[in-house]
């Protein structure tokens, strides 16, 4: 919780989600360890390919930013199914199996990856696409290795096809009436974390065509789930819309989460934050179950109101989570990895909190607790965040990513990339494990690239590689509306 009043007004999506002020420290990394290499059958590398030269406002294969870091020595190993201790499952972008309903969640016989002992490999941006607007989140349809479909937070889904932004949306819900409708009240001008901030594809998306997309609607801005289904790969069946679930905010335009994912026991996750405003009044929510704030919501988009099964509670997975607005699954091993986003100074920190496959009922912290240090009351029971930095005027807003499984930069495999809003620099850090229930890293560092615009979001594609949008200005933390200038970059080999 804040415990003053910060004099600089943040803007932008995700600039309300901190406050100013303070000193920045360096990252805490973890140690190394030998580990022990998996067993199991060789990984396909997944396949891929660079885009074509866009036209119509785009900038394929334009470099702008080449990282540092030295290139590593020890490769990958290589294993599908079981883990030895430590072990890297390997590259390869496999997807999770399809063709599966929400079921009970498997904890995996080992948990972790194998440290390096090297930085990561140098890498380079290279812009995509540009002409989109506050751009949120990028992903690809299971089968479809040629588009790219990335949200833009006033509501809107575009399609990047080779390269190439189509000049006109594949959905727009502010047009819509009924259930997909997302109405100009929920979506606030300046100072806003409201929208259309997620995005999911089924599991069973080769029979079904079904995604979900999470947004705010209303005058309140409640975190609404709702369901389409693609009739093709470039339209979208309106008459389909279906609202799954809505949860009650109050009336703030801060701390929405945002994110929505499949897990790989076929289950969606639904990453909720306090709904407090800037200073996290009136909420304080996160220590305990009453409501479904500060959690991790877990549902079966099938069988909903029917809880799924392994919860902590009805649809809760687990608690204490400030404001998770990203989080992704590790497609190899479904370990959880979440970036929330933390307080002001004094308490406040930046996490990323780390959860290996299968385990429901943890207790991350908030709103008692911060970073691995910060504490107020009880909290022997709750899991510290496995990297955590205070939350400054110039790094003040996590942006959860991905860990890399693709082809293209074997050093890079079993490595998590993820960024800061207002730093912008591009971050790693390897998930070693755990000790007595708290996690392990190693290998944790800088990358050497600072992405020009503020980063809003990662995705990734079929094939494991890895993707961010960016908008708005540079470092500080000045913000915009929902109108920024946004560009869509792919993570490259340096």
């Amino acid at each position: 919780m804040k415990i003053f009043k910060c004099s600089v007004v943040l803007v932008g999506l995700v600039g309300a989600l901190n406050a100013c002020g303070g000193t920045k420290s360096g990252d805490n990394a973890g140690t190394g360890g030998a580990a022990v290499p998996g067993a199991g059958g060789s990984v396909v590398p997944g396949g891929g390919g660079t885009a074509a030269p866009g036209a119509g406002g785009t900038g394929t294969g334009s470099t702008v930013a080449v990282g540092g870091g030295g290139t590593g020595t020890g490769g990958a190993v290589t294993g599908a199914g079981g883990m030895g201790t430590g072990g890297d499952p390997g590259a390869g972008g496999t997807t999770p199996p399809a063709g599966m309903g929400c079921g009970m969640p498997v904890k995996n016989a080992t948990v972790g990856n194998a440290c390096k002992g090297t930085p990561a490999p140098g890498i380079k941006l290279t812009m995509i696409a540009m002409g989109l607007q506050s751009p949120t989140f990028v992903t690809q349809a299971p089968g479809d290795a040629t588009r790219l479909y990335v949200l833009e937070q006033a509501g809107t889904v575009r399609v990047v096809k080779d390269g190439v932004l189509s000049p006109t949306p594949l959905l727009d819900l502010k047009g819509l009436s009924g259930a997909g409708a997302i109405g100009s009240a929920g979506i606030a001008g300046i100072y806003t974390e409201t929208g259309l901030l997620g995005m999911a594809f089924d599991p069973n998306f080769a029979s079904n065509k079904r995604f979900v997309l999470n947004y705010t609607k209303g005058a309140a801005a409640n975190t609404s789930i709702i369901s389409y289904t693609l009739s093709d790969p470039d339209k979208i069946d309106v008459n389909s819309g279906k609202e799954l679930l809505s949860v009650m905010q109050v009336s703030n335009y801060n701390h929405k989460g945002g994110m929505v994912a499949f897990g790989k026991d076929g289950c969606l996750y639904i990453g909720m934050g306090d709904g407090g405003n800037e200073d996290d009044s009136p909420q304080m929510t996160g220590q305990g179950t009453a409501d479904q704030l500060s959690v991790m919501l877990r549902v079966d988009v099938d069988k909903y109101p029917t809880p799924a099964p392994g919860n902590l509670k009805d649809h809760i997975w687990s608690t204490g989570l400030r404001n998770p607005y990203r989080f992704s699954f590790d497609r190899m091993t479904g370990d959880m990895y979440i970036g929330d986003v933390g307080q002001g100074p004094v308490m406040g920190f930046e996490e990323v909190d780390i959860e290996p496959a299968g385990v429901s009922g943890r207790n991350y912290g908030w709103s008692i607790a911060q970073g691995k240090t910060g504490c107020s009351g009880d909290c022997s029971t709750m899991t510290k965040p496995a990297i955590d930095y205070p939350t400054t005027g110039g790094a003040n807003s996590v942006i959860g990513g991905y860990v890399y499984r693709g082809s293209k930069m074997p050093e890079m495999v079993g490595r998590y990339i993820y960024a800061d809003w207002t730093e912008r620099k591009i971050k790693t850090l390897i998930y070693k494990g755990e000790t007595a229930g708290q996690p392990d890293i190693c290998d944790a560092g800088d990358t050497g690239v600072t992405v020009t615009e503020k980063v809003r979001g990662f995705g990734e594609d079929n094939a494991g590689e890895i993707y961010l949008v960016a908008a708005g200005s540079g470092g500080g933390t000045a913000g915009a509306t929902l109108t920024l200038p946004g560009k869509l970059y792919r993570i490259d080999p340096q």
